[in-house]
C-alpha cells in the first residue's frame, strides 16, 4: 500500500512540471519573426491537427499583432492578435472540409500558438503549422496533411469578400 501511495505522489507531483501544450512560449527573437511573418501572411486557420474531437476550425484575417510577454513563463513572449473572423469550416474524419466554408463575421483576440495555429506556407501554397514558417526551439512533424485556402470559387459562393479572393489570386493561385 505504501508502494501505491509513493507511486501516486511521484506521479502527481511529476505533472506539476509539464508545460502546458499549446506553443506560444518564444523567445523575443522568435516572437520577432512571427510578428514579421503574420504581418505579411495575414490569413490563419486556429486549427489542431493533433487533436481529436475538434468539430470546426475558423479562417481569421489578422487586423493586428502585438509581442506580449507569454502568459505562464515569464521569461519568454507571444504574439496576439486581433483577427476579423472570415471563414467557418466542419472538420470531419479529423479533416476541415474547405468546400463547406461558411462565411462568419466578428473580431477576436487570439493569441498565435505555434502548433495550433497554420498560417500561409508560400513553398506548398497551403496552411501548415507555424512552427514550420518561422524559426522555433520545438518542431514536430505533422499529425495531418496541409490545409488548402478555400478557392476563389468557394470563397465567391460562400461570400468570403473581394479582400481573401484578392489575396487567394496573388498568392495561392
Amino acid at each position: 500500500m505504501k508502494t501505491f501511495f509513493f507511486t501516486a505522489f511521484i506521479c502527481l507531483f511529476s505533472f506539476s512540471f509539464l508545460q502546458a501544450d499549446p506553443w506560444d512560449d518564444l523567445s523575443l527573437e522568435e516572437a520577432q519573426q512571427l510578428k514579421a511573418y503574420i504581418d505579411n501572411n495575414p490569413y490563419i486557420f486556429d486549427y489542431c491537427d493533433c487533436c481529436s474531437g475538434q468539430k470546426e476550425t475558423e479562417l481569421l484575417y489578422v487586423l493586428s499583432s502585438e509581442i506580449t510577454k507569454c502568459s505562464w513563463n515569464d521569461k519568454k513572449y507571444s504574439v496576439t492578435v486581433n483577427a476579423q473572423k472570415i471563414a467557418l469550416f466542419p472538420i470531419t474524419n479529423e479533416q476541415p472540409q474547405i468546400k463547406q466554408a461558411k462565411a462568419i463575421s466578428g473580431n477576436t483576440d487570439y493569441t498565435l500558438f505555434m502548433n495550433y495555429t497554420f498560417g500561409f506556407n508560400p513553398t506548398s501554397k497551403q496552411a501548415s503549422p507555424l512552427f514550420d514558417m518561422v524559426d522555433y526551439e520545438r518542431t514536430r512533424g505533422m499529425c495531418r496533411t496541409p490545409i488548402d485556402f478555400p478557392h476563389k470559387k468557394i470563397a465567391k459562393k460562400a461570400k468570403l469578400g473581394k479582400s481573401y479572393i484578392k489575396w487567394w489570386k496573388k498568392n495561392v493561385k
